[in-house]
């Protein structure tokens, strides 16, 4: 999960460019603009922000978005791996390996198979949406034509919903399923031999 921090962390500075101080297209060429600089300081105040070094690219495109959701993509899909694999390794002997004690919270829970922690699902259920949301995003950005940017909504709500949702369950699962958890002595002492 480290370098799934990173590479969201990554993503970052991308997402700080603003779009500001650009030629104005959109009114009388002569009338003043306010200085790049004063705008990005008064937007820093609570959030670290820049303009933009390609204006064209930032107004045309909303490429910083696309990045940043494939960083959570990428999360997303390491949650699901994490999930299989915790699930595998703590299922019931029989019906998995066996190797893991799940941690005390998750026993006793009602779950599709016996021995495995219930609050797995909601892992595969949220990185699945976070999947969705990022070719979504991709689509989007690919028809923002003529530097309009009609499909920022639906980019900005799907990028917000994956951060929140992804946020939430990597709470959950490492409190509820990776907290705790210990290794089952007994089996791994007899695949051993």
């Amino acid at each position: 999960m480290a370098h799934g921090i990173r590479r969201v962390s990554n993503a970052r500075p991308s997402l700080a460019e603003l779009a500001i101080g650009g030629p104005p297209w959109h009114r009388d060429q002569r009338a003043p603009r306010p200085p790049a600089m004063v705008v990005a300081k008064v937007s820093a105040a609570r959030n670290p922000v820049r303009e933009a070094e390609n204006h064209f690219e930032a107004q045309a495109a909303q490429d910083a978005l696309v990045e940043a959701s494939g960083a959570l993509k990428t999360v997303a899909v390491s949650l699901m791996r994490s999930r299989t694999t915790s699930a595998g390794l703590a299922s019931a002997p029989g019906r998995g390996s066996g190797s893991l004690n799940p941690p005390p919270c998750s026993r006793g829970r009602r779950s599709c198979r016996e021995g495995e922690p219930g609050d797995l699902r909601g892992g595969e259920m949220v990185s699945t949406e976070v999947i969705g949301n990022d070719e979504t995003i991709t689509v989007a950005n690919s028809h923002s034509n003529l530097d309009l940017c009609t499909m920022m909504p639906v980019m900005a709500h799907d990028l917000q919903q994956s951060i929140e949702i992804l946020a939430n369950v990597a709470r959950v699962f490492a409190h509820k399923c990776i907290d705790g958890i210990t290794a089952n002595e007994a089996v791994l002492r007899r695949k051993r031999r």
